[in-house]
This record gives structure tokens, sequence and C-alpha cells, in this order.
């Protein structure tokens, strides 16, 4: 036990992580996984999922690490040198899928506890119920109207907020976004405003009513107007 936990606090070998990354970007998902293990960042997302959500058990950790690095495999080698710092992007995006879970089995957990089940958006213009249901069906069809919303900066920029909207964090700034995904700052508001205003005309024509939408997914372009 105590030879295992001195193997987990082992730093990082961030070039046999840039080798990963080399690796995956000519299609060679052996030598990224072979990099990826022995520069001991496989272990440490699993410890910092497993550290973070103390209630998912070791295989569900496990599972969403492999789907992570699944994704990172698929995204290089389709479109090499989108990915600049694999570190921080297979945390990000480990961390996001252990959210998801987590969030998913407490509010199953919730709704088995006082025994109503959710209302949800209809595209017949039903009530909705609870607010948690409400919001989470919400980023679900937004999510699905993605590839809906024009070229892939915009596309990357909306669901970055989506999963700011999903942890409930607020005022997210458009350089804080700018940042994060190495993109201008006049570049990233323009990928707002239009992603916002895309989303609203996408879903209208999926029926949905655009103002109880609007104000559930927290998706008011307030960014438009700044200098």
């Amino acid at each position: 036990m105590e030879r295992e936990q001195a193997v987990q606090k082992k730093k990082v070998n961030l070039a046999l992580v840039d080798q990963a990354r080399a690796a995956a970007e000519r299609k060679d998902p052996v030598g990224m996984l072979e990099a990826l293990w022995a520069s001991n960042l496989q272990t440490g997302l699993v410890r910092r999922v497993a550290a973070q959500y103390p209630s998912l058990d070791p295989d569900d950790c496990h599972t969403i690490v492999a789907d992570a690095i699944d994704g990172f495999y698929e995204m290089l080698s389709q479109s090499p040198g989108t990915i600049r710092n694999p570190q921080a992007w297979l945390f990000k995006v480990a961390l996001n899928k252990a959210y998801r879970l987590h969030d998913q089995r407490s509010r199953m957990v919730s709704l088995s506890e006082d025994g109503e089940e959710p209302t949800v958006v209809s595209e017949d213009g039903g009530t909705y119920g609870h607010t948690a249901a409400l919001r989470a069906e919400a980023l679900r069809l937004a999510r699905s109207f993605l590839p809906q919303l024009g070229q892939e900066n915009v596309q990357r920029v909306m669901s970055y907020y989506f999963d700011a909207i999903e942890k409930g964090i607020q005022d997210l700034s458009v350089a804080e976004v700018a940042e994060v995904l190495h993109l201008t700052v006049a570049t990233t508001k323009q990928c707002v405003h239009r992603g916002f205003q895309r989303l609203k005309r996408v879903a209208q024509a999926h029926g949905i009513k655009i103002g109880d939408f609007s104000q559930t997914l927290d998706c008011e372009d307030e960014n438009e107007h700044e200098e």
C-alpha cells in the first residue's frame, strides 16, 4: 500500500505527456497510452477525480479517465495542434465528466427519496417541475443543438459556457473564456453573441418557448455590449 501511494505521488513527467500528444497526432494510440502511463498523468487523473468526487467508486473513476483519454486521442488524431496543454485539457474533461455523473446520481437519489418525478421541457408548452430537472433538461437540449450553432469556435465557446452553467459558475468573463480556449477576446465576444442568438433561433425552431428556455439556461447574452 505504501509503495502504491508513493507511486501515485510522483510528479507528472511533462516531457512524456508531450510525447503522448505527439503520438496521438500521428495516430499512434498505443504509443500515446504508453507515454501517458509512464508520465504518471493517468494515475494522477484517477486520484484527482476520486478525491474531488468521493461518491464515485474506483471503477467509475477509471472509466471517466479512460473516456477523457479517448476524447484526447480522437481530437488530436483528427485535428493536430488543437490541444496546447494536454495536462490541463485532460483534467478539465475528466472532472467535467465526473461532475456530470455525480450530479446525475445525486438527482436520482433525491428524486427517489421524495417520491416525485420531475417535469421537464416539452415542445407543447407544458409546465415544468423541479428546477434542477428543468435546468438539466435545458442543458441537454442546448448541447444537442451545438452542431447547429455554426463554426467550430462558436461551438467551443458555447460548450464552455454550458459547462460553466452546469457547474453553477456565475460571472464568467469573456476574457477568462478567451484565455482558456486560446482565442482573442474579440473573437470570443463574437462567438458568444452569435452562439446565444443562434441557440435561441434553433430552440424556437424546435418549438421551445424561448423565454422559459433562456431564463432556465441563464443564456442571455450579457456580454453583447461589452467594450
